[in-house]
């Protein structure tokens, strides 16, 4: 399976020559970043979730937080191993307040 490695600049920066590689419509995406597995991993603020992009640029959403009580409006996301470490907006320091790991059987 492809793995992302980085994103090339014109995938970052908006022009009137490149297409989105992925759309999100109905979220504020804050912070992003690339798991162990290779797939983009984007902390929306609203709705409280995180959400994992495939080498396609299909979404899914392996976390989301309804209430907005555990997440509580991610800010930033980041990874250690395996496990991705996620801050809130609403609480005011660097805390984990969620951790995702890939089960066992998941690619």
């Amino acid at each position: 399976m492809p793995r992302f490695t980085h994103l090339r600049k014109s995938a970052i920066q908006r022009s009137q020559d490149s297409e989105p590689y992925a759309q999100l419509p109905g979220t504020l995406p804050d912070d992003l970043g690339f798991g162990p597995d290779g797939r983009l991993y984007v902390a929306c603020y609203q709705p409280s979730q995180i959400v994992r992009i495939d080498e396609h640029g299909n979404p899914a959403v392996p976390i989301r937080d309804g209430d907005a009580i555990v997440l509580a409006h991610p800010a930033n996301i980041g990874f250690h191993g395996s496990t991705a470490k996620v801050t809130s907006a609403a609480i005011r320091s660097a805390t984990s307040v969620a951790t995702i790991r890939r089960s066992a059987g998941e690619r």
